[in-house]
Formats: C-alpha cells, structure tokens, sequence
C-alpha cells in the first residue's frame, strides 16, 4: 500500500511501479525471483545494513521482544510450518559459542554453511576446478 501511494505521488509510470513493487517484494522477503537483475545485489545490501543498523540499535538501548526470534510468533514461528518445529520448540540441544554468548542456546541451523566464494554457490564447484587446474598447472600471473 505505502509503495502504492508513493508511487503515485512519485507519478510513476507503469514500468515504474512494477518495479517499485518488485523491490518492495524482494526488501521484505529476498525473492530469489530477483537474480539477474539490480534487485539481487539490492537483497544483500539491505540485509547487511539491517544486520548493522539493529546491532547499533541494541548497542543504543533499542529493545525487542525477548522471544522474537525463536518465540511462537517469532521469525521461526513466521517461516516454519508448526509441525516441523517441534524440534527447535523443545530446544533440540543445538549449541553453537555464538548465540550461547547471545543469550540463545539453540538455533535451527546446526550445520549452516558458509560461503567459500563471494558468488551463487551453484558456480562454486567449478571456481574450485579451475583454482586447482590453476595450481597443478604451474602458471602464474
């Protein structure tokens, strides 16, 4: 609604406003809808100042709810079907130093990845490829 009236208010042509309701889309949920376009590098601009913009919030004093990550209604609440949570609801022991240290004991992602290169994880296999044909063929830039 809000992208709506500003749209309108912007006067938007029709291009436009498709275009501003795909970004509002893809700042609430990170549609993978997005790749190929400006709106996929767009997704993780937003999550990384969010991610630095609420650590600066709770370092100044900004509180939320105790339970909104992990809570009935929290964000695993809101993206979980209730009957697959019946792990993370009964504290299904998953530890990690990090959010011990947060004050959460378990999380849901036990074994989450990390990126080896800064691209689509589909390409990561042949980035390794070609870095260990790099290697065993000698040549060096």
């Amino acid at each position: 609604g809000a992208t709506l009236a500003a749209g309108r208010l912007l006067g938007l042509n029709d291009v436009q406003m498709r275009h501003a309701l795909g970004l509002c889309g893809t700042r609430a949920s990170g549609m993978t809808s997005q790749f190929g376009s400006m709106g996929k590098p767009y997704n993780a601009g937003i999550a990384a100042a969010n991610g630095v913009e609420c650590a600066t919030l709770a370092h100044l004093g900004f509180t939320s709810a105790d339970d909104g990550l992990l809570g009935h209604q929290g964000f695993v609440g809101a993206h979980i079907p209730s009957e697959a949570r019946t792990d993370v609801d009964a504290g299904a022991g998953m530890q990690d130093a990090g959010m011990q240290d947060a004050g959460m004991d378990d999380y849901l992602f036990p074994d989450n990845k990390y990126k080896l290169h800064a691209c689509c994880h589909g390409l990561h296999p042949m980035i390794e490829a070609l870095l260990a044909a790099h290697q065993m063929s000698g040549v060096t830039f």
